[in-house]
Parts: C-alpha cells; sequence; structure tokens
C-alpha cells in the first residue's frame, strides 16, 4: 500500500457484521450500501492522479468482477471516460461501466482528501464512486448512477465522507444516511 492510501481492510479484529436488519433494505427500495463493502473504499490522504483513483478502485472490485482481468477491466473504464468524463464540478464523480460477465452490481468509492490533481474542475473532485454493473442489465447501472447522484446531492453525507479516517467509517456514514432518508 503506497503512502498517503488506505484500503478497506478491517483495522482489527474481524469485519464489523451490521446488526439484523441494519443495512438490509427490501428489494422494492435499493441502498447504495447493498453493493458497497469496506473492503472497496479507499481512502487518499494526498492529492492523486485520476488514473491512479480509477485503476485502485477497479483493482478492489475485480476479485468479484467474474474474474475480469484487471488490465481489461481498467481499460474498460478508460474507454467509457474517454466518452465523456464522468469528473463534474461539483466535487464528486461517477465512473461507471457496464461489465460483460458481471452477476451483480458493484460499487466502490474513493475518498481523496487533496483532490484529483489532473481534472480540470471548479472544485476539487474528493468522492468518487465508481459503478460497475452487469452489461445485460443497463436499467440496473441508471438506478445506481441514481443512487450515488441522491447520495452527493446531501451536504451533510459529503461533509461526513470528506472527514472520514477509515472504510469502516464511510460505510457506517452511507448506512446512517440511508437509515435517516428510509425513516422519513
Amino acid at each position: 500500500v503506497s503512502e498517503g492510501l488506505r484500503q478497506g481492510v478491517p483495522e482489527e479484529g474481524p469485519p464489523e457484521v451490521p446488526a439484523e436488519g441494519e443495512g438490509v433494505q427490501p428489494p422494492d427500495r435499493p441502498v447504495l450500501s447493498q453493493w458497497l463493502a469496506a473492503r472497496r473504499v479507499v481512502i487518499w490522504d494526498t492529492a492523486v492522479e485520476k488514473e491512479t483513483v480509477l485503476r485502485t478502485l477497479a483493482s478492489t472490485i475485480v476479485g468479484e468482477a467474474s474474474g475480469e482481468d484487471p488490465a481489461r477491466l481498467f481499460e474498460s473504464i478508460m474507454k467509457r471516460e474517454a466518452q465523456g468524463s464522468t469528473f463534474f464540478n461539483e466535487g464528486v464523480a461517477f465512473p461507471h461501466v457496464r461489465v460483460e460477465g458481471l452477476a451483480a452490481p458493484t460499487v466502490a468509492l474513493g475518498l481523496t482528501k487533496e483532490g484529483v490533481i489532473d481534472v480540470a474542475t471548479e472544485k476539487p473532485i474528493e468522492i468518487v464512486f465508481l459503478i460497475l454493473s452487469p452489461a445485460n442489465a443497463p436499467e440496473t447501472q441508471v438506478q445506481l448512477l441514481g443512487l450515488a447522484s441522491r447520495a452527493a446531492q446531501n451536504r451533510h453525507l459529503m461533509q461526513v465522507l470528506r472527514s472520514v479516517r477509515s472504510p469502516d467509517e464511510a460505510l457506517r456514514a452511507i448506512r446512517d444516511w440511508e437509515a435517516a432518508e428510509a425513516a422519513r
């Protein structure tokens, strides 16, 4: 693990298991956290390049993406980015790609304390939701993009994510926000 990078490895002891019913949502109301795991959350304490963010986030998913070759997955992500950047001016990016053979959608989250340095935006990109969805289910990609976008619109959640120190804290923040949203 390189300097300035913390990846989703439990800090001590076994991984946190949500309490019964916590983080579990009925199928008619999907939530972002059902496709995100602490092992797929990466935190950079220093500024980082876009390619590094995307390559690192893709590497957290590779084992789960139907044996997807890391280079091929990264190439697919970069090809999609070439069609139109998903790094916007609001400090949040939503790179996404549909993957052949992927059994279930998967989300990885990158948090950059000092931003993505080689992306020209008015506001530094500090939060990156990498979304992979099965190629044969385009509606799933749209649904996941909607969930990530809704999360990004919540100022309190974005502030909390910018200040977390561990992948577990990030996942907990998202679950707390989802629980509050569900209670409304």
